[in-house]
């Protein structure tokens, strides 16, 4: 008689702090912070989803602005930006240490086209 064939639910490997992950926006909101849901697209992450709050307001260098930029929006100083364009949008996603705990939070973003996604 064949054996019965099982699946065993594993945990996602840790992030790497040195890759990119690419990532599909699927919500925003705002509030006192930006607050995005990250869904990574990367074989070894995918399926996993994270909510990310960025502080406002949105500076020209700034993590906000950033993630703006990457998904083709422009951040010139006096820009009026509308939050829900950018549900849909995928970028790459890197990650590092947060300030006030060993947490890796993302740190930066960049265009899908322009960065190399992690495990690519």
């Amino acid at each position: 008689m064949p054996r019965k064939k099982k699946l065993t639910v594993m945990a996602y490997p840790d992030l790497k702090s040195d890759a990119m992950y690419p990532a599909l926006i699927t919500n925003v909101d705002v509030g006192d912070t930006l607050s995005i849901i990250l869904k990574h697209l990367s074989a070894d992450q995918e399926g996993r989803s994270q909510v990310v709050k960025i502080r406002l307001p949105v500076r020209p260098d700034g993590l906000a602005a950033a993630l703006f930029h990457a998904c083709g929006l422009s951040t010139e100083i006096g820009a009026e930006l509308d939050p829900k364009a950018i549900i849909g949008a995928v970028v790459n996603a890197h990650f590092g240490p947060a300030e006030d705990s060993a947490e890796l939070v993302p740190i930066g973003f960049e265009s899908v086209s322009k960065g190399a996604p992690h495990g690519q």
